[in-house]
C-alpha cells in the first residue's frame, strides 16, 4: 500500500468513530436509565393489588417505604428521589446520573377494564437520553 492510500483507510476509519461515538454514548447512557425504571417500578405491584381490591388508589400515612427506595444505593445514581402522589396513583423518580446528567420520571397508572392499571412512563427531564419504553 502507499502512504496515500493508508491515510485515506486512517481518514474513513476516524470518521466511521466520529459517527459511532455519540450513538454508542447514547445507547450506554440510556441503559444505565433502566436502573432507575426498574427501582421506581417496584411498587406498581403493590399499588396494583390495592388498587384491585378497592378500585382506589393507596393512602400511605408515612413515606417510609419511599425513603427506603430513595435512599438505595444505586451503581449508576446519586441523590435519587422517589415520591407517591396519592391522588392519582403516579410515582415521581428523580435522580442524577454518575456523569452528571439529572433525569426525572413519572410512572403514570391508568385504569383499564377489569380493575388492571396501565403504567405510563413520562420523562420530565434529560429526555433525550431515554430508552424507547419510557417516551
Amino acid at each position: 500500500f502507499t502512504l496515500i492510500e493508508l491515510m485515506i483507510v486512517v481518514a474513513i476509519i476516524g470518521i466511521l468513530a466520529a459517527v459511532a461515538l455519540p450513538a454508542y454514548q447514547k445507547y450506554v447512557t440510556s441503559s444505565k436509565i433502566a436502573e432507575g425504571i426498574g427501582i421506581a417500578s417496584g411498587p406498581q405491584s403493590g399499588i396494583q393489588a390495592y388498587y384491585n381490591v378497592n378500585t382506589a388508589f393507596p393512602t400511605y400515612a408515612t413515606s417510609a417505604q419511599w425513603e427506603e427506595l430513595s435512599n438505595a444505593t444505586l451503581q449508576n445514581f446519586t441523590g435519587v428521589s422517589l415520591s407517591y402522589d396519592n391522588s392519582d396513583g403516579s410515582i415521581d423518580f428523580s435522580g442524577t446520573m454518575s456523569g452528571g446528567i439529572s433525569i426525572g420520571f413519572t410512572l403514570v397508572p391508568r385504569a383499564m377494564t377489569g380493575g388492571m392499571l396501565d403504567w405510563n412512563c413520562t420523562p420530565t427531564v434529560g429526555t433525550n437520553y431515554f430508552p424507547t419504553t419510557c417516551r
